[in-house]
This record gives C-alpha cells, sequence and structure tokens, in this order.
C-alpha cells in the first residue's frame, strides 16, 4: 500500500464482529512485532493497525476510514490498533463536505479546461481538440473528474456548469487556425430542455465560432429521453452544421435504439472495450459491431 504501510483486505461475517476484528488485529501485530536485524543493526518494530469496516461499497470511504483509525492507533502506546466501525457515519460527512466544496468552487470559478488534442490516426495530424474540466486546487485530489462532475449535476447546477464550459470552449477554439475544432460535453438530459439548441445557437454567435467546428459529445450521467424535443433539438443542431457524437457507448444508459432514432455523426466506444479488445474475443466482437453499425448508418 505504500513504503510503510502493508494492506490487508478481508471478509468478515457480521456476527461477533468486533471480537473478530480485534483478534485479527492481535494477531498482525503479534505477527509483526519484534526485532529485526537490518546491515548488523537491531531494530525495534511497533506497528500500528488501523481497521475498518465497509458497509457502503464505497472503497474510497473505507481507505479514508482506515486512515482515519490508523492515525489513532499510532497515538496509541499500549494496544496499537483502532476499529472505524461502521463506515456509513464517514460516508454521509464527506459527501456533505464534497457538496459544499463543489458550491464554493462554482461560485469561486474554480474550474478551468484543459485541451485534448484529437489525432487523425491515417494522417497523425491534430484535427481538433476536446474540452476537459479541472478544478484547480481541489481538496478531493483522489476524486475523479468524472465524480466531481457527478456531484456538480446532483447540486442542480449541472446545465450552468455545461454552458460556462461550452463558452469557455469555444471562445478558445475561435482563436485556433481553421480547420481545428473543439469537442465539448453535455449532459444527455440537457436535450429534454426546451430551446436547447437555440441556447448553443447564442453561444456560437456570442463567442463567433462558426457551428462546423463544434462536437458536442453526449454524456449519460443519466439517460436520453426518447422524445420529440430530443429529436427537434438534434435535427437543428445537425442541420446548422453542429456535430453530435455520443460518448463512452455501452458505458451509461447507451442502447442500440439511439444508434437508430439519432444522428450521431460519430460514436465512442468505452475504452474498457478498445484495451481489452487483443485479449478479449467478446470485447473484439463488440469493436467489429459497433463499427460495422456506425458504417451502415452514414453510408444510409
Amino acid at each position: 500500500y505504500g513504503a510503510m504501510d502493508l494492506a490487508v483486505v478481508t471478509g468478515i461475517r457480521s456476527e461477533r464482529r468486533r471480537h473478530f476484528l480485534e483478534s485479527l488485529a492481535l494477531e498482525i501485530l503479534l505477527m509483526l512485532s519484534g526485532s529485526v536485524s537490518v546491515a548488523g543493526e537491531v531494530i525495534d518494530v511497533e506497528p500500528a493497525i488501523g481497521m475498518a469496516v465497509s458497509t457502503t461499497g464505497d472503497g474510497e470511504v473505507l481507505v479514508e476510514a482506515v486512515e482515519t483509525a490508523l492515525r489513532d492507533a499510532r497515538g496509541e502506546r499500549v494496544g496499537r490498533y483502532s476499529i472505524f466501525d461502521p463506515c456509513e457515519e464517514m460516508a454521509g460527512s464527506r459527501q456533505q463536505r464534497l457538496f459544499r466544496d463543489v458550491r464554493q468552487a462554482l461560485e469561486q470559478k474554480a474550474f478551468v479546461l484543459v485541451y485534448q488534442p484529437i489525432v487523425n490516426a491515417q494522417t497523425g495530424l491534430v484535427i481538433g481538440f476536446e474540452a476537459l474540466s479541472r478544478w484547480k486546487g481541489a481538496a478531493h485530489k483522489h476524486l475523479s473528474i468524472e465524480k466531481v462532475i457527478d456531484t456538480i449535476v446532483e447540486t442542480g447546477s449541472g446545465l450552468e456548469f455545461d454552458f460556462w464550459v461550452l463558452e469557455t470552449a469555444c471562445r478558445a477554439a475561435r482563436r485556433w487556425p481553421v480547420p481545428l475544432w473543439i469537442s465539448v460535453n453535455m449532459t444527455a438530459t440537457h436535450f429534454s430542455l426546451p430551446d436547447i439548441a437555440g441556447r448553443i445557437f447564442q453561444v456560437l454567435a456570442h463567442t463567433g465560432l462558426e457551428a462546423h467546428r463544434l462536437q458536442i459529445e453526449v454524456t449519460e450521467t443519466q439517460a436520453l429521453e426518447v422524445g420529440p424535443r430530443v429529436h427537434h433539438a438534434f435535427r437543428e443542431l445537425e442541420a446548422r452544421g453542429v456535430r453530435i457524437a455520443l460518448d463512452d457507448f455501452g458505458k451509461g444508459f447507451s442502447t442500440l435504439m439511439y444508434l437508430r432514432q439519432f444522428p450521431f455523426s460519430k460514436i465512442k466506444l468505452d475504452a474498457a472495450f478498445i484495451q481489452d479488445m487483443l485479449q478479449d474475443a467478446r470485447s473484439a466482437a463488440v469493436v467489429r459491431n459497433v463499427i460495422a453499425l456506425g458504417d451502415r448508418k452514414s453510408t444510409r
């Protein structure tokens, strides 16, 4: 787990849980304690053990609870172990803290965009960039940006945040040489809102970026609604030249029905399929079939 740390993961029975944990802690302490000889010197080893019980299924909460228990154990002179049980209280307080910090970060505009190059695999040339958000000076450095964005959506600020990203990215792309284009993520549920396409066109007009230099990647933190508003929004965007890509196909709520009903110009497969396709026959089959579907769609 670290230069001076050893991690142990074990399953436990619900009955006599405390007794089991204490017995295990004492057994490990006995096994690791004592004197060892290193380069002719005798060193006394005094281990400390922090334990926590996972009842939430959240690995990040479990690790945080274990580290809290370990800090307590290191402060003990006798019986150097501490047990944090259960994790529910920490999970709740941690989520509240995350909500508070995310809201504060939004108010202080503590997010920035970085731009990931998109390369044409045949020519090797950079043809565009994808805008990716990052949290400056985040106190929650262990969290993925995906988890942070999920939290932004849960706080009710998802639409505001997505349009901040869109306007900032379009403004940056306006200064790039043509024909470089920008790809921006947008949550699927936004496309069910009235006049969502009109709002996107307003951003393009305000920033001066041509519509054909914008690609919107539909991200599925929630399912894409199959309804007239979504159809209308997609067709308006397509008619003006804005490209629409389906992001992380196969990871979220994506269904084959989406490919039949909506005018996606690109399908971005979830990375798990690409990473495993040379070793896993099923992943390779998924990649082949999605490429075939996309090819047929483009030739209709």
